[in-house]
């Protein structure tokens, strides 16, 4: 075998293990654009989970300032008389606010 031989099938050897890493740093490429689309994707998801998560967030508190605002009003509605401290049944005016709290609270 002589030396140009060798040297020939190595030569040949290491072209073609050289196509072979060009063909796998492609196809690496081409895997990390997909990856990076779909951590763009991810990141777009996240952010409007956020977004709903505060806006629900909001809505809650609201609904929570609302009921605590109607719980008050209920209970300011509790007529007590002066002299005695006691509280002065109403019922025909404390089941009128008490529907209007309920019908306010289902809103």
């Amino acid at each position: 075998v002589s030396i140009g031989a060798s040297a020939a099938v190595i030569s040949n050897e290491a072209c073609n293990r050289l196509r072979d890493a060009e063909k796998r740093a492609s196809e690496v490429e081409v895997e990390m654009n997909d990856l990076r689309q779909q951590v763009q994707q991810l990141q777009a998801q996240l952010e409007k989970t956020r977004e709903e998560a505060r806006k629900s967030a909001e809505a809650v508190a609201a609904s929570a300032a609302r009921e605590t605002r109607l719980q008050g009003a209920l209970h300011a509605s509790s007529v007590v008389m002066p002299s005695t401290g006691k509280p002065v049944n109403l019922p025909h005016k404390r089941a009128a606010l008490r529907r209007q709290v309920i019908a306010q609270l289902n809103r």
